[in-house]
């Protein structure tokens, strides 16, 4: 590994996958520390790079430089995430709190800055000056509350919490400081000395240490088991059972050990804790814990191996593995039939991550418990899971997970395909699941697998648009084929269209997310069930994805240009938009959409104020979106914007929006858009699918050829407050008889939904005839005709349509919007079978279409002659909705019994007027449309 100049600063990431280092040379460099390749250079700084530091999360990292700024970039990228942070003077020191959402800097003789890592907001400014040159200045306490900083003969403490300061004196002070903390202990260099402190009483516990030259540099063991300082060209390593005293030697008192505490108490010989009596653990406190460190005597004795035993769990505790390890294997040496050797060996390979030999040492234990001639040792069996139904317990959880989730994935790591075969294996050869199998001892922890599984599989979805808009460009696309045939994503030849696949893996890896998917590769378009399953699942894999990213090909980051974006119109990402949770934009140039620097830009802000701006959906229903909380004629609204390049995409894109269950069939053309249609009817009962004017389709003639007339504004009756409600009630029961309220009342509630069958649409409405018909004049966009209909008087209306003018009563305006009648109390109706009324017989308007308006049919009433007050009451509301005006629909009777709508050009508004009606003038059918 060699950088382009004298390195200057170094630093390692906490998954171990990465090195970042600072030069002279100007450049801040990521290597993968694996390979100890050159991954990118960032060459931002115009000087020295004297400080960088890794995010805890090993996705970004900062540099500090002498050209008087501090940057924030992504490891995988090399994008800069937040404006440059300016200073006063040089930066000489940064550190990334253990959350990562702050970044402290340090920068000549002027104060130590705070910084929100995500935005570049400055929060506080601590009053202190550090040192004149490049150092470790700083420290953060583990919980990211308090900020040590060290400078000349002081150490300051920064609580970000309650904005207060508080110091103390070091021994020494000089011309470089350093200092670092592991949560428990506070070690500080300043010239050539060194000392510890107490994290949080802030006291000092050791000797000062002094060396023959300055100490720049210091650090402390992860388990807490010795520091290290470098002086001069010498390094020095310092244990703390040496240098501290026994009351900060012992163990925290509740001890976190990365797996569950297995322990026996075997019948065969005293309890082991009564055996460290005699070194002095209960006797003599912390000095017997102490003497559990110190050497023992050869394992050839009980007392002896007990004592093993004892100290390997207090070296566990303390997190010392690799000696725990050391007298498990002395005890197995002296007795290969202790059980409970085995017990502290599994905890020790645990703790040091060696999960296959944790396990194996796991089921030796198990073993010797089985085979154990005492009742009582065998009875502990009972207690523990073996590793058989651990791995069931956790495989049928990942056969859940794959059940709604993606067929195919891309391993952004090789960038091959995955398919839900291979996807099982490859979690079980990964050190997550071997840990998870090892951590589960007395019990299947449901709630750790679930998350542990959930975040393994974790994936990202790609939104785009094909060819980023080029038609010529759509057929470069990276397929399912192509990929497979290159063996991964980063062998594919370099294309516009291929790098753009690369570099949305790019993104996905910077997320933190090892798999991906993309429209373009992950479907294999030349099956058939394939691609039909995928079409019908991928709103709910858009749903149940960690993230979607969506690349805007045509936008840059101006304001408001996603509104002008190819993305916001087509079909396809209507669904993208709305299913997922969490969404981040990107501009042409793979950066973050406007610099907005946000985990989801989903959540309140600019962007998605945009979004609602485009789609006309307010933000809080796009925050939160599911298929039912927009109702049915919004939904068609948002998709009739929506153009596809091919014809059935149009009703593809919208199955899971409605939750629709038609099967995709290429080659069906208008009749796709139909189907979904008709489904919506039959599910939801809904007719605001017949509110639209335009063509009529081929299908049914109360659907459209084309979804784009949803963009109409459909007819909405005027409002009625109480108050009119009131009053219009009292005029309805000074014109109608109680018998006539409850004849209508029963005739409307008692219709059946509408339904399909075979393509004819068997259409509940009310039924108004046409007595009388006339062409009034004529224009480009058709006849304009006049009609007179029963009880609705006189109407015009211009359509393409011939009709029959000397035969004007095989036209009829019907009132279809029967829910919106009986309103939200009666919205399911009444059960046919509390009435003899036969609501899905035949027609009667077709046999009886001679008789006289005034003499029309009344259907048949029950037995009753009241209804309760309360029933009564809805029964005049309704009433009064139904002398609403209203967007009726005209229909065509055919030869037989069917009818077709004739399709005008503008709807038909009309109500209901005269003072002579009665409940035999308002005839409900269920027609038959063709």
């Amino acid at each position: 590994m060699k950088a382009s100049g004298c390195i200057e600063s170094v630093v390692s990431s906490n998954d171990g996958r990465w090195l970042v280092t600072g030069d002279d040379g100007r450049k801040g460099i990521v290597w993968n520390a694996r390979t100890h390749e050159k991954v990118l250079e960032v060459t931002e700084h115009r000087h020295f790079v004297y400080a960088v530091d890794i995010s805890s999360d090993s996705k970004r990292f900062a540099s500090g430089s002498c050209d008087k700024t501090a940057r924030v970039f992504s490891i995988a990228t090399g994008i800069r995430l937040v404006p440059p942070l300016q200073h006063d003077r040089a930066v000489v020191g940064l550190k990334f709190s253990p959350s990562g959402d702050r970044l402290v800097t340090a920068s000549y003789d002027t104060c130590v800055r705070i910084y929100n890592s995500h935005t570049g907001e400055r929060l506080f400014q601590v009053p202190v000056r550090v040192l004149h040159v490049p150092t470790t200045p700083f420290a953060w306490s583990s919980d990211g509350q308090e900020l040590f900083v060290v400078s000349t003969g002081k150490i300051t403490c920064f609580n970000t919490s309650k904005s207060s300061v508080s110091e103390w004196s070091i021994p020494n002070s000089g011309s470089r400081a350093s200092i670092v903390t592991n949560g428990q202990f506070i070690a500080c260099s300043a010239g050539s000395s060194v000392s510890l402190w107490d994290a949080i009483s802030h006291e000092q516990i050791s000797p000062v240490i002094e060396h023959g030259s300055d100490v720049p540099c210091i650090t402390l063991s992860p388990h807490e088991r010795f520091f290290a300082c470098g002086h001069g060209n010498r390094i020095s390593v310092y244990r703390f059972m040496e240098i501290l005293p026994d009351l900060y030697l012992a163990p925290p008192a509740s001890p976190l050990p990365p797996a569950p505490h297995l322990s026996f108490a075997p019948p065969s010989r005293p309890p082991l804790r009564k055996k460290c009596v005699a070194i002095g653990s209960d006797k003599h406190g912390r000095e017997g814990l102490v003497a559990l460190c110190s050497p023992a005597p050869p394992s050839n004795s009980t007392c002896s191996i007990d004592l093993l035993v004892e100290r390997s769990k207090a070296r566990a505790a303390m997190r010392l593995w690799e000696d725990a390890l050391e007298d498990a294997n002395e005890v197995i040496k002296a007795d290969a039939s202790c059980h409970y050797a085995y017990e502290r060996k599994y905890v020790a390979l645990h703790g040091m991550g060696r999960y296959d030999d944790a396990i194996e040492a796991f089921d030796s234990m198990l073993s010797l418990i089985e085979q154990s001639s005492d009742p009582e040792v065998r009875q502990l069996r009972s207690k523990y899971l073996s590793t058989s139904q651990k791995r069931e317990a956790i495989e049928d959880t990942v056969r859940k997970t794959f059940k709604h989730g993606p067929l195919v994935l891309i391993d952004v790591t090789t960038g091959r395909l995955c398919d839900r075969q291979v996807l099982p294996n490859l979690f079980k050869s990964d050190p997550t699941f071997k840990e998870l199998v090892s951590a589960m001892t007395g019990e299947i922890d449901k709630e750790r697998i679930r998350k542990t599984v959930n975040k393994y599989f974790g994936y990202a979805m790609f939104s785009h648009v094909w060819g980023n808009g080029k038609e010529e460009e759509k057929k470069n696309e990276p397929s399912f084929k192509a990929v497979k045939n290159s063996e991964s994503v980063h062998r594919l030849p370099d294309t516009p269209m291929n790098n753009k696949l690369r570099n949305f893996c790019a993104q996905v890896t910077d997320l933190g997310y090892r798999w991906a998917w993309s429209d373009t590769c992950c479907i294999d378009k030349g099956n058939d069930a394939t691609l039909h399953r995928s079409l019908r699942s991928m709103y709910k894999w858009y749903g149940a994805s960690d993230a979607t990213l969506v690349y805007l090909g045509d936008v840059s980051s101006d304001l408001g240009d996603i509104l002008r974006s190819l993305w916001m119109t087509r079909a396809w990402t209507l669904q993208e938009a709305l299913a997922p949770k969490r969404i981040i934009f990107y501009d042409r140039d793979w950066k973050l959409y406007r610099g907005i620097v946000s985990d989801n830009h989903k959540n309140p802000g600019v962007i998605l104020q945009e979004l609602a701006a485009a789609t006309g959906v307010p933000s809080e229903t796009l925050l939160s979106f599911y298929p039912d909380s927009l109702g049915v004629r919004e939904r068609l609204r948002l998709a009739s914007t929506r153009v596809a390049t091919i014809e059935e995409d149009v009703a593809y894109s919208l199955i899971g929006i409605f939750k629709s269950d038609i099967i995709p069939r290429y080659g069906e053309g208008e009749d796709a858009l139909c189907h979904l249609l008709e489904g919506i009817v039959a599910h939801l009962a809904d007719t605001t699918v017949f509110a639209w004017t335009g063509t009529p389709s081929l299908y049914n003639s109360c659907l459209p050829s084309t979804l784009a007339v949803y963009n109409q504004t459909p007819y909405t009756p005027p409002t009625l407050d109480a108050g009119d409600m009131q009053l219009r009630t009292v005029q309805i029961s000074t014109t109608l008889s109680r018998d006539d309220v409850i004849d209508i009342y029963y005739r409307v509630v008692r219709l059946p939904p509408p339904r399909f069958i075979s393509r004819r649409l068997q259409l509940p409405c009310i039924v108004f005839h046409v007595k009388s018909l006339g062409v009034k004049d004529w224009d480009s966009y058709g006849n304009r005709y006049w009609a007179k209909a029963s009880k609705l008087g006189m109407v015009e209306f211009t359509t393409m349509d011939k009709l029959p003018l000397s035969e004007p009563r095989r036209l009829v305006l019907v009132h279809p919007w029967i829910s919106d009648i009986r309103g939200a109390q009666n919205e399911g109706g009444v059960d046919a079978s509390d009435s003899d009324i036969e609501s899905d017989s035949e027609p009667e308007l077709a046999k009886d279409a001679e008789t006289d308006e005034e003499s029309g049919v009344a259907l048949p009433l029950d037995a009753t002659s009241s209804l309760p007050a309360e029933e009564h009451t809805l029964a005049l509301d309704m009433i009064v909705r139904l002398w609403q005006p209203f967007n009726a629909l005209l229909l065509l009777r055919q030869p037989g019994v069917a009818y077709k709508r004739v399709a005008p050009e503008n709807e038909i508004i009309v109500q209901i007027s005269g003072d002579r009606i009665r409940s035999k003038n308002i005839q409900t059918e269920v027609l038959e449309v063709l």
